[in-house]
């Protein structure tokens, strides 16, 4: 039900004339299958069959995947095109024309980075906005490491010559070129995705009420991880820490003081600094 809208804003900039290439892809993940759940994804099948000429690529599976092979079947459907860059979106992230040129642009102005994370604005359990933040990898450039190989775990890819992507420093998309909307964890099937969370990470972040048939956070996952429980507050979700202000200045050429200045605190000298 949220596909169309998904795709609004890239089909428009493709029939606008922006250089384009899109591949779509559709698969049961493997666990989902072996909990037991059915593939009735159906009206999305659909949805793609419809407008299978808005796709260079178009795979729809009969069998069960695991995530990270559903998206290099996607990747190598779009590697033959000899596009410059791979943009991953899955079915519930919401971006806007603007924040799709803009970051284009800026990913045309930092060509030292060979992939790039994108800030989300998450709504989870359909009315909480999980103000921490989450930034997932989801533009990578094919030109770095021999090309792009394969997806190997969720959303990490690998190049052909062995590097693999969270190995490298990414660059991260500023909010204030693009906070995407993300609907996540949505209360529509969420028990079944709290199965498959703790069956593919041993794991979950929330937890599901049989008697109240809703989801929350689950104290439990933040207990394990060391983590402090996030405090809900007029519809916002934010982890209570202090305040560090961390301020960093640097300088590209040259020196940015005569003479030579020597650091011999605690911290061990400069080079540690």
């Amino acid at each position: 039900d949220q596909l169309p809208r998904v795709m609004e804003p890239w089909v428009a900039l493709k029939n606008e004339g922006h250089d384009l290439v899109f591949g779509a892809m559709n698969a049961q993940f493997k666990e989902y299958a072996e909990l037991g759940f059915p593939d009735n994804d159906d009206a999305t099948r659909a949805a793609l069959k419809e407008n299978r000429s808005l796709f260079d690529f178009l795979h729809i599976s009969k069998v069960p995947l695991m995530d990270p092979e559903a998206r290099t079947v996607a990747l190598q459907g779009l590697l033959p095109h000899k596009v410059d860059l791979i943009w991953t979106v899955d079915g519930d992230e919401f971006y806007t024309k603007e924040q799709i040129l803009g970051i284009l642009e800026y990913v045309k102005k930092t060509p030292m980075f060979d992939y790039y994370h994108i800030p989300f604005d998450n709504l989870v359990l359909d009315t909480v906005r999980w103000d921490d933040g989450f930034t997932p990898p989801r533009i990578f450039r094919t030109d770095r490491h021999g090309g792009l190989r394969a997806f190997v775990w969720e959303n990490d890819l690998e190049y052909n010559d062995g590097t693999a992507a969270n190995d490298l420093v990414p660059g991260i998309i500023p909010r204030s070129v693009a906070y995407v909307d993300h609907h996540t964890w949505g209360l529509k099937n969420v028990e079944n995705k709290i199965r498959y969370q703790h069956r593919h990470f041993g794991f979950c972040p929330y937890r599901y009420d049989d008697k109240t048939t809703t989801a929350s956070f689950d104290p439990a996952y933040f207990t394990r991880w060391g983590l402090t429980m996030p405090v809900v507050k007029d519809g916002k979700a934010k982890t209570p820490r202090e305040s560090l202000h961390v301020i960093i200045r640097t300088h590209s050429v040259g020196n940015f003081r005569e003479g030579v200045r020597r650091i011999t605190d605690t911290l061990g000298g400069r080079q540690e600094l």
